[in-house]
């Protein structure tokens, strides 16, 4: 049986950062565990928002028909204003946006999951001056409250969640906010626990 997994995320799926993402590392992983034809399409872009997954979903998904779908989201959502503390998408839009993202997917598929937030040495990212907006900030402790309405949402919308939170270290991440090839090394290996095809 063939199968299609499509991977909707922001820079950690994109992987422009690391030599070798999570993403990468799962499509070749899938293409070596099975003589099933398994297809992977890696559908990150850098700074995405819940606000943007869920404005180019549908267009991206249906052509490919997913059989699995794969959300790598928050981690923007949860950035804020150092001037005002105001959150680029706040918890309410965030929370809505990810149930109806999760409306969408099952459209296509049962077989949805969600990969948690994690965020190294965040003394670096306020602000985060490689950021296209201006004076915007991340902050582990507001993607760990993004990160808990993210595992309350799958749980009760019977997703799938990859936690993350604390399996990184310091180490793992270029420079806070994203990881390097030892981090996404150890991001595959926990989505690696989860899924299931």
């Amino acid at each position: 049986m063939e199968h299609t997994v499509c991977v909707f995320g922001d820079s950690g799926v994109y992987g422009g950062y690391a030599e070798n993402n999570w993403a990468h590392k799962l499509r070749l992983y899938l293409e070596d565990s099975s003589d099933e034809g398994r297809f992977l399409y890696a559908l990150g872009i850098v700074g995405n928002t819940s606000v943007d997954i869920l404005d180019r979903f549908e267009k991206e998904a249906l052509p490919r028909k997913p059989t699995s779908i794969i959300f790598g989201v928050g981690k923007n959502d949860s950035a804020y204003f150092l001037d005002s503390g105001k959150s680029l998408v706040g918890e309410k839009l965030f929370k809505s946006n990810i149930l109806k993202l999760t409306d969408l997917a099952k459209k296509f598929t049962t077989n949805i999951t969600f990969v948690g937030l994690a965020i190294g040495d965040d003394s670096a990212l306020k602000p985060y001056t490689e950021a296209p907006i201006q004076n915007l900030a991340y902050d582990r402790e507001r993607a760990k409250k993004y990160d808990l309405l993210l595992k309350e949402l799958a749980k009760q919308n019977g997703c799938k969640y990859v936690y993350l939170y604390d399996k990184l270290n310091f180490g793992d991440f270029i420079e806070g906010l994203h990881a390097n090839d030892q981090g996404h090394e150890k991001i595959f290996q926990e989505v690696k626990k989860v899924i299931s095809f």
